[in-house]
């Protein structure tokens, strides 16, 4: 249910029609960065990140570009994974078919702290 659109009509229905976030109500990402990063440099990084993606009780591997940032507070994480919602069973209805890309972005953006 945490995905977001811009127009709040169009969130409900992708989260209740299509994504049924009611059954399905968790999407993760189990991955890892694999491009070779020196966390004592402050600073962006662009790496790579690899793993598997679940949504709508389906996980495929993938593999997207992102941005690792380290700064005095912690480490931070972004990313766009482009999903092809036929990948992970997510039909779209014929009546709505154009107004609803196959494709859609998922934007990640995470921030890891140091424990205190």
């Amino acid at each position: 249910r945490s995905f977001q659109f811009r127009k709040s009509l169009m969130q409900e229905h992708f989260n209740e029609d299509f994504l049924e976030s009611d059954k399905y109500p968790y999407a993760t990402f189990d991955g890892k960065v694999t491009s070779d990063v020196d966390l004592t440099q402050k600073g962006s990084h662009s790496v790579t990140v690899e793993g598997q993606l679940s949504i709508h009780g389906v996980t495929n591997n993938c593999r997207e570009t992102g941005t690792l940032t380290v700064d005095d507070k912690g480490i931070g994480i972004s990313s766009d994974f482009k999903v092809k919602l036929v990948d992970y069973k997510i039909t779209i209805p014929k009546i709505l078919f154009n107004n609803i890309a196959e494709v859609v972005t998922v934007s990640v953006h995470a921030k890891y702290l140091p424990h205190k």
